[in-house]
């Protein structure tokens, strides 16, 4: 698997790259936002798949979960989508804020971090629990104490979550 920028921001350009180039493919974006820079997610040794992915956010880059072999979940602007492998099918998450990182957890729970808190879901998109607050400014995954630990962008207060 391999993340790289595009070097168009046309999902015109960006489709036809994909169709000359592997056997399946698909696009993700976010729906009615601008695009300003694209990237393509190549599984071309593995399954000769592509996946385009069409981004409004400048500043954050795409980040790539793959979960237990079979499922590919990609966050970027303000939604985290989940692929599945073999059959190309997609669910989708919206999120409050920006995204900023996907972990798996040890007890294998997605955690997703965004601009306002954090979500913690199974491989369904299931919310298990949640936090939210103000921008935050920093994270950090605790593993010992199975915490999540946001801090606060203005006030530096510091919030967790227990993801055990």
């Amino acid at each position: 698997m391999r993340l790289t920028e595009y070097p168009y921001n046309s999902i015109r350009e960006l489709e036809n790259y994909l169709t000359n180039t592997y056997q399946k493919y698909i696009i993700l974006q976010e729906k009615g936002k601008e695009i300003y820079r694209c990237f393509i997610l190549s599984f071309h040794k593995e399954f000769n798949m592509g996946i385009g992915l069409a981004v409004s956010c400048i500043s954050i880059s795409p980040k790539v979960l793959i979960f237990d072999d079979k499922n590919i979940f990609i966050g970027f602007d303000s939604v985290v989508f989940c692929i599945s492998i073999q059959n190309l099918k997609v669910n989708i998450l919206n999120i409050d804020g920006i995204f900023f990182d996907i972990y798996l957890l040890d007890n294998q729970k997605i955690c997703i971090i965004h601009e306002l808190g954090a979500i913690i879901t199974d491989k369904n998109f299931t919310r298990e629990n949640s936090v939210s607050t103000d921008i935050i400014s920093d994270w950090k995954i605790d593993k010992i104490n199975k915490l999540i630990i946001l801090t606060e962008l203005d006030s530096d207060k510091i919030i967790s979550l227990n993801y055990d």
